[in-house]
């Protein structure tokens, strides 16, 4: 009878064990900053991405779809967090972050894949070996969560992203290219608007020669607001609680139009140096946080903005001059050769430069440049009046003129 007691009591404690193994580790952690298994630690100093988390709960971040092993860290509600680098990153690259709340994190510890379809949000991300990563902020939208829903299928080959009210607007979803009946729910960011949401669809694409994050905006072609961003306005309420988005009826016939130039630099001289677009102290920073363009062949690559001529119209070109590269030390390497020389640089082009030299024997700045031929018409003979009084017309000759200009490398999306 006790034997038979004591092998109940063993069972009971092994289910116990069980149980315990299948939900988050709680309570009796001597770091603070673990909750439920999940670090929600500051990282600035081995940096990954830098997220700011506007909602009112705690998340849970995956690199790619929920599992264990694919766990980012935790970001508390209402907060800023630099999350830290794992293993899993060793060269820049780009990649989609799952974001789940903490509550549905826990409620389904034991089987997280059940989150791959629905999760609170995600987000596109770079993370760039040659850059801080903390300069750069993602946001985690807090217009979501509720009942109401978008489902995107993407069969596009480009990743898009809808956002809220706007082109710098709230992001609210995101597919990658070739990815089908993603759902988010949008209750919220309804609510803010009377029931409405005005989504703003934006293609984006990684390009890993300059490490960068490259967005166009789809446009009307024709009509009133021909070159004019587009959008769609959709409504919820107990009769329409879901909305289909079809990446496909957006990207078919649509002119890519960029809203800036980009100048790539690769440094090959002995120092770092900071990018400066004038007279100005502020270095500029690219689209993922880089500063500083570090010696050893590295490169960076720049968004120079077109001008608005209107909300979501640009001029085709800038004229520019003062461009400049330095450090504390240095701060007067032209990148045109002197400080009032202008360049004309179009939308959607790359144009590159290369610095080299040091601070013992000087520092130049070759631009990527090609040759360029012009015909022209030159005068070859005056016109004149001969011995017998007859005038002759001025005789011209077509003439092919070469020049060197910069190079401009359209990026082909």
């Amino acid at each position: 009878m006790i034997k038979t007691k004591i092998i109940g009591v063993l069972a009971l404690m092994a289910m116990g064990m069980a149980l315990i193994s299948c939900q988050p580790t709680t309570g009796g952690n001597s770091d603070k900053n673990i909750i439920d298994g999940v670090d929600y630690g500051n990282y600035p100093t081995n940096a990954l991405i830098t997220v700011k988390n506007d909602s009112t709960n705690n998340i849970v971040l995956f690199k790619g779809l929920p599992s264990q092993k694919n766990i980012l860290g935790g970001i508390k509600a209402g907060s800023t967090t630099t999350l830290k680098k794992n293993s899993s990153f060793t060269t820049s690259g780009d990649f989609v972050v799952y974001v789940v709340t903490a509550d549905d994190y826990r409620k389904n510890f034991a089987n997280l894949s059940v989150l791959d379809g629905a999760p609170y949000t995600t987000f596109y991300a770079v993370y760039n070996d040659n850059s801080k990563n903390t300069d750069y902020i993602y946001r985690v939208s807090g217009l979501l969560g509720g009942t109401n829903k978008i489902i995107i299928d993407n069969g596009t080959k480009y990743n898009v992203e809808l956002r809220n009210m706007g082109t710098h607007g709230d992001s609210l979803c995101f597919s990658m290219a070739g990815t089908y009946n993603k759902t988010y729910f949008v209750d919220n960011a309804a609510a803010d608007n009377d029931g409405q949401v005005m989504l703003f669809p934006v293609f984006r694409k990684y390009d890993s020669n300059s490490k960068e994050i490259f967005d166009v905006f789809p446009k009307y072609q024709s009509g009133e607001f021909a070159g004019e961003v587009k959008s769609i306005l959709i409504g919820f309420d107990e009769d329409n609680t879901e909305f289909q988005f079809n990446a496909a009826d957006w990207v078919k016939g649509v002119k890519f139009a960029p809203s800036a130039a980009y100048i790539q630099i690769t440094n090959n001289s002995d120092q770092g140096l900071n990018f400066f677009t004038g007279a100005t102290k502020t270095a500029e920073t690219t689209s993922t946080g880089g500063k500083v363009i570090n010696p050893g062949n590295k490169s960076l690559l720049f968004a120079i903005p077109m001008t608005k001529i209107s909300d979501v119209n640009y001029k085709e070109s800038e004229t520019v001059a003062g461009y400049r590269l330095g450090n504390k030390r240095k701060s007067d390497i032209w990148l045109f050769g002197s400080s009032d020389k202008t360049v004309t640089l179009k939308g959607g082009y790359i144009y590159s430069f290369t610095v080299s030299g040091s601070m013992e024997e000087g520092y130049l700045v070759t631009p990527d440049e090609e040759e360029v031929g012009t015909t022209v018409k030159q005068l070859k003979a005056e016109k004149y009046i001969d011995k017998e009084g007859v005038e002759h017309a001025a005789e011209y000759e077509e003439v092919e003129i070469t020049e060197k200009v910069l190079k401009a490398v359209p990026y082909e999306f």
